[in-house]
């Protein structure tokens, strides 16, 4: 997900949450928003991974594996 999409995803489970309050005790709000930060760092994290493989196929084609 780009970050663009990951605010539009936290923005709609605000949303969500907020319309629906009042059904839900203390317990349930704090697992909303843990999975909330989850679902960034999740994504944050898979994004890092993305950038570092690209980073390390850059450095490779850089590197002379004929020497030994």
């Amino acid at each position: 997900m780009t970050d663009k999409e990951i605010l539009e995803e936290v923005y709609r489970q605000l949303v969500w949450t907020n319309d629906n309050w009042q059904h839900m005790n203390m317990d349930r709000m704090f697992d909303r928003v843990h999975d909330m930060k989850d679902l960034i760092e999740q994504e944050w994290q898979k994004e890092d991974e993305k950038s570092s493989n690209q980073q390390t196929v850059s450095w490779s084609k850089h590197c002379d594996h004929t020497r030994p």
